[in-house]
């Protein structure tokens, strides 16, 4: 069991490499289109990520 954890955690380090090394040679490709000082549309956005997500995990867990 310990080899298999070990793969895991290489091919963790190794996916994290792939998308940090992606994100400096592309930027952030899909960036908020207000400005973080718009208080009230970040919450919006932030909520509407979050029941998102969970919309997404209660179809996962159907």
């Amino acid at each position: 069991m310990h080899i298999r954890e070990l793969l895991f955690f290489t091919a963790g380090i190794g996916f994290l490499s792939l998308a940090k090394a992606k994100n400096i040679l592309q930027g952030y490709s899909t960036p908020k289109t207000f400005d973080i000082s718009e208080t009230l549309k970040c919450i919006e956005y932030d909520i509407q990520v979050v029941e998102h997500w969970l919309s997404h995990l209660h179809n996962y867990t159907q």
